[in-house]
C-alpha cells in the first residue's frame, strides 16, 4: 500500500532525478557453474580436543575426566575416524549425522591446525585469523575472503558473494560491495512493489557519479533490482518461502535452528542462480569455560545435523561446493575446575565438499605428552592459512596463495585437501 509518506518520500527525491535512467547488471554466464566456497566460523573458540581426539592418549586420558573426552566405549562412544601410530582418532558421538560423509570420501578432517600466534585473546586471534595475518600490528586491511574475492574476476554481480547475518565479518574487510543477508527472502531496498521501478530510478539517479560509493551504490541498487526478479513469488505477488530439495528436513530446535536457517539462505541464494561463489556463516557461542559436557554436545549435534541437512539440500551443487570450518583457537588439555575448558591453542578443522579428498584424517599430530605441548596447549603444526590458501587455490586457479596471504608461503608439497 502506497502511503502519504511514501509519496512524499519518492516526490522529493524524484525532483532532483526524474531524469535518471535506470540500469541494471546482467549475472554472468559464468558464475552459474563456479565453484562455492562456504566458511563456517565457529567463534569463541571450539574444542577440537573434544571433537576429534586420539582416545586412547594415556596423556588425554589423565588431563580430562570422562564427561570432556571423546568416548571409546559404551553407548556415547566416539565413531571412527583414523588409526596413527597406535592412537585411536575418534569424533564425537554427538557428530554421528557427519559419520556417513566422512566414509563416503566428502567428509575431511585436519587437527592440530590454527593461527601461528600464540595469542589466547579472542578478539586479538579472530581478528589477525580474518584479516590472515600473524602480528595484529600488521598494516594488512583487508580480510583474506576480499583478496580472494577480488580475484574471481569475470562480472561484477552483486551476489557473488554474501555474508549471512547481520553484518560483515573481518573476512570481508575491505569488500565493497558484499552484502549482508540474514533472510534472501527480505532483502529489498523498496516498501512496495508498486514503487519499485520509481526508486530504482532515482536511486539510481542520485548516485550517477563515477566516484567509488556512488559506483558502489548502483552496483547494490542493480544487485537489488535482479535479486526481485529473481526471487520466486505466488499468484498474488508475494514472496514464496524457501523450500529445501525434497526430503530434506533441516532441524528446527534450538540451538540447530539458528544454524539451519543461515544455511538455508546460502542454498537459496546458491538455488536462485544469482552468481554466488563465496558465503561466510557465524555459529558462535564454544566458550565453554564452564558447563562443557552438556553445552559442547548440545553445540556440536546441531553443526552435526544442519550441516548434513545442508549437504543433501545442495545435492545439485555438491561437486563444486566446499565447506570449511575456522577457529580462532582450540582448548587446553587439561579441564578447569568448573567443568569445562580454557583458552588454548591447536584445534581442529573440517572440510566438506566434492572437490574435497575425505575419509581422511590430515595434519601432523604433535602428541599431548607434556614436553609436546605449547605451554600446555596442542601445538600448532599446520598453519591454517595452508588449509585455507590450498582450497582456494584449487578451486580458483587464478589464485595464488602470496596474494591472499602476504608473507605467506604455501606448504610443499599441498596436504592434499583437494582433488
Amino acid at each position: 500500500m502506497l502511503t502519504r509518506r511514501d509519496f512524499l518520500a519518492a516526490s522529493t527525491i524524484a525532483g532532483a532525478a526524474a531524469a535518471a535512467g535506470l540500469t541494471r547488471v546482467a549475472f554472468g554466464q559464468q558464475a552459474n557453474n563456479a565453484p562455492i566456497l562456504l566458511v563456517l566460523s565457529l567463534r569463541g573458540g571450539m574444542d577440537g580436543l573434544h571433537f576429534v581426539a586420539p582416545v586412547n592418549d594415556t596423556n588425554y586420558i589423565a588431563q580430562r575426566p570422562t564427561t570432556l573426552r571423546v568416548a571409546d566405549s559404551g553407548a556415547t562412544a566416539g565413531w571412527s575416524v583414523a588409526s596413527q601410530s597406535g592412537l585411536d582418532f575418534r569424533a564425537h558421538a554427538a557428530t554421528v549425522a557427519l559419520r556417513e560423509l566422512y566414509q563416503s570420501r566428502s567428509l575431511a578432517f585436519v587437527h592440530a591446525t590454527g593461527l601461528m600466534n600464540p595469542s589466547r585473546s579472542h578478539f586479538d586471534a579472530m581478528d589477525m585469523m580474518e584479516r590472515g595475518v600473524t602480528d595484529r600490528a600488521a598494516p594488512l586491511r583487508t580480510g583474506w575472503l576480499t583478496r580472494y574475492l577480488s580475484g574471481l574476476g569475470g562480472a561484477d554481480d552483486g551476489f557473488k558473494s554474501a555474508a549471512i547475518g547481520s553484518g560483515l565479518p573481518a573476512l570481508f574487510l575491505g569488500a565493497e560491495q558484499t552484502p549482508s543477508v540474514s533472510n534472501p527472502n527480505d532483502f529489498r531496498l523498496w516498501v512496495d512493489d508498486y514503487l519499485r521501478p520509481y526508486q530504482m530510478k532515482i536511486l539510481n539517479g542520485s548516485f550517477a557519479g563515477a566516484d567509488p560509493v556512488s559506483t558502489a551504490m548502483r552496483r547494490m541498487l542493480n544487485t537489488a533490482d535482479v535479486f526481485e526478479q529473481k526471487i520466486p513469488r505466488a499468484a498474488n505477488g508475494a514472496r514464496v518461502p524457501y523450500q529445501p530439495r525434497a526430503g530434506v528436513s533441516y532441524p528446527a530446535d534450538w540451538p540447530a535452528g539458528e544454524l539451519s536457517g543461515a544455511l538455508q539462505a546460502v542454498a537459496q541464494l546458491a538455488k536462485l542462480d544469482v552468481g554466488l561463489q563465496l558465503a561466510t556463516v557465524d555459529f558462535g557461542d564454544w566458550d565453554h569455560h564452564d558447563g562443557q559436557e552438556w553445552r559442547f554436545r548440545s553445540r556440536v549435534a546441531a553443526l552435526s545435523t544442519a550441516l548434513a541437512a545442508f549437504w543433501s539440500d545442495m545435492q545439485d551443487f555438491q561437486s563444486r561446493l566446499v565447506i570449511v570450518t575456522v577457529s580462532e583457537f582450540g582448548r587446553r588439555l587439561k579441564s578447569n575446575n568448573s567443568g569445562g575448558t580454557d583458552h588454548g591453542h591447536g584445534n581442529v578443522m573440517m572440510l566438506l565438499g566434492g572437490p574435497v579428498q575425505g575419509g581422511k584424517l590430515y595434519g601432523q599430530w604433535p602428541g599431548l605428552a607434556p614436553d609436546q605441548l605449547d605451554e600446555g596447549d596442542l601445538a600448532v603444526t599446520t598453519d591454517y592459512r595452508a588449509v585455507v590458501a590450498e582450497i582456494m587455490t584449487r578451486l580458483h586457479p587464478g589464485s595464488d596463495a602470496a596474494t591472499l596471504f602476504p608473507g605467506f608461503a604455501a606448504a610443499s608439497p599441498a596436504l592434499g585437501l583437494i582433488a
